[in-house]
Order: C-alpha cells, then sequence, then structure tokens
C-alpha cells in the first residue's frame, strides 16, 4: 500500500463466527479479538479499547438483544488491517431506541448499576453504528490506528 490508497480487501484480515447466547461465551471472543488484535499489531491503548468496547456490545447481545436465549446466535464479523478495526456484532432481539438511554452523567443516573455502555463504547471507539431492523440489531464499531 503506497501513499493515500485505500487498502485492498486482500490487505484485510478477517475474522468471522457465531456464538449462541451464553454470557460464559463473551471469554471466546474476547480470546479471539485479542489474539486478532495482537497479531496486526495494534499498541496496548488500542488493543485495550477495542477489548472493552467488544465485550460490551457482545455482552449487551447475548443479555438484552437475545435475552440469554440459548437458541438465538450472535454474529461477530471483523475485517481489520494496521490501520482500521471494524467489527459487525448482530443479535436476533427487537432493538432499542439508542436516544431512549438515559445519560449515566445526569446527577439522577449518577449511582445507578447500569446505563454506562453506550456513554463508554462512543468513547473508546472512533466509530458506533446501531442498525435496527426486523431481524435484530447490528452494531458496528470502528477503531483507527496509526501503527
Amino acid at each position: 500500500m503506497t501513499g493515500n490508497s485505500k487498502p485492498s480487501p486482500a490487505d484485510f484480515e478477517t475474522l468471522e463466527f457465531t456464538i449462541a447466547s451464553i454470557p460464559e461465551k463473551t471469554t471466546e471472543v474476547d480470546r479471539r479479538i485479542e489474539h486478532l488484535t495482537a497479531r496486526i499489531g495494534y499498541d496496548d491503548v488500542v488493543r485495550g479499547d477495542i477489548m472493552i468496547a467488544v465485550n460490551e456490545v457482545v455482552k449487551n447481545a447475548i443479555l438484552h438483544g437475545n435475552k440469554c436465549d440459548k437458541s438465538k446466535m450472535v454474529t461477530i464479523t471483523c475485517s481489520c488491517n494496521p490501520s482500521i478495526f471494524r467489527i459487525h456484532i448482530r443479535d436476533n432481539g427487537t432493538g432499542f431506541n439508542p436516544e431512549s438511554v438515559a445519560d449515566p452523567r445526569n446527577p439522577d443516573n449518577l449511582l445507578k448499576e447500569t446505563g454506562r455502555g453506550l456513554l463508554m463504547i462512543k468513547f473508546l471507539m472512533d466509530e458506533v453504528d446501531i442498525d435496527i431492523t426486523d431481524e435484530g440489531t447490528r452494531v458496528t464499531l470502528v477503531k483507527y490506528s496509526n501503527v
């Protein structure tokens, strides 16, 4: 790759797999993403941001999207190279309205045990897109890196 040319699809490493909606399965996702980001060569800060955000989205897909229904799957599709990490995480749930999530920084919400995930993900990642369809919710996370 030279200059400002866009990387070709062949320049990307890909990872695609599906897990059952069992909370313990998040460790498998963590292991695979950790291995991939290490192999690509992301620095520790970028890897940490990715790991925390992906774990949060996968947990939400299992717990809130698929309601821990073991017959429902969470699909993870990732493509990355040294300059960009992109992952799609899809569940089979009915979705939610991101605008209706209460701001955890509001004084009334400061002591609540839940509700910080979306804010945290948006802080850690460069792009966050939530697409809700009749088939489920797909969250896309993007992180840029200058390795």
